[in-house]
This record gives C-alpha cells, sequence and structure tokens, in this order.
C-alpha cells in the first residue's frame, strides 16, 4: 500500500518531525496518527496548516491534495495568526502570518516593504529581536512561539561573512 510521508512543524516541536500515512487519508486520519505517535503532544484547539497555507486545515481536507514534489508539509499550532515584526535601519513593518508561513517568505515580504534592493535583501537574514537566533529560511514562524503569545520580532541584520563569503 502506497503510504504519504507527511513532514510536521509546529508549537512545541523544535524540530522537523514526520509520520506515514496511506494514501486517500485525511488530516482527521493524520491527526489520530499523530496523537497514537505523539502520546504527549496534545491536539485539543491545534489548527493543522499546509506550509505556505494561510487558513487551517479542514478535517475532511485529502491530504493527497497536498503533496508537492517536496512531500507534503503540514504544521500544527494554537494560533490562528502569528503577527510578525520586523525592524531595519530605525523603520518597523508588521504584517499578521499563518504559523505555517516560511521565514524565507516574511524576509522577502519585509525586505520589499522596506525598500532594500533584491541584492541588498540576499545579504540580510531575520535575527529574533534580542537574541542571536537566526532561523533557517525554511522554518516555520509557529516553531518560534507559542500560544498564547502570538507574535514575534525580528530584526533584518547583515548576513555573517566567513573568510569573506555570507553564511
Amino acid at each position: 500500500m502506497k503510504t504519504l510521508r507527511i513532514f510536521v512543524q509546529g508549537e512545541n516541536l523544535p524540530d522537523v518531525d514526520y509520520i506515514e500515512v496511506e494514501v486517500g487519508r485525511t488530516v482527521a486520519d493524520f491527526k489520530s496518527a499523530w496523537a497514537r505517535k505523539h502520546t504527549g503532544y496534545t491536539l485539543a484547539n491545534v489548527f493543522v496548516f499546509a506550509e505556505g497555507g494561510e487558513e487551517p486545515l479542514g478535517d475532511n481536507t485529502h491530504l493527497d491534495s497536498l503533496e508537492t514534489k517536496h512531500g507534503v508539509r503540514v504544521h500544527l499550532h494554537r494560533c490562528h495568526r502569528i503577527h510578525a515584526k520586523v525592524s531595519y535601519a530605525g523603520r518597523s513593518v508588521e504584517h499578521d502570518y499563518s504559523p505555517a508561513t516560511t521565514i524565507a517568505h516574511i524576509k522577502k515580504w519585509a525586505a520589499g516593504k522596506l525598500g532594500l534592493s533584491p541584492e541588498d535583501a540576499a545579504e540580510h537574514v531575520l535575527q529574533v529581536a534580542g537574541t542571536q537566533t537566526r532561523p533557517d529560511p525554511d522554518t516555520h514562524v509557529g516553531t518560534l512561539v507559542s500560544s498564547p503569545q502570538c507574535s514575534i520580532a525580528f530584526d533584518l541584520v547583515p548576513a555573517e561573512r566567513v573568510n569573506g563569503c555570507r553564511q
């Protein structure tokens, strides 16, 4: 029987995890399988989002419809929206995102709103404000936030150079 590998990021999940379900299964089936695999992780009041999706998936959504060349990628979170603030050179922009929005997407949006050229934007990364944490571009913003604190602040900072090369 063919299976789908579902890659999962989410609130209180420090690393990307995965679970396999049979083709033809729904979000409700995924939740049941997830609860069996992770007995300590409660799904009460948790939304399931497709990566990059703006709205939570319904329990009857077929997982096959979410498959891309990179598999099925979902996000589990109690927050429906994450308020993100990005600061750069004394200016700030703010926007509400789905928890399944990638850091790369937020950076691209913020750089455009802040007037950075694509070349200048490529030389910068998002850093969680007040920390040294620079999340990877494919990290979902929801992994950095726990309910009820459904907001986060970033600084757009120059990428580090190692031996003259950007990291």
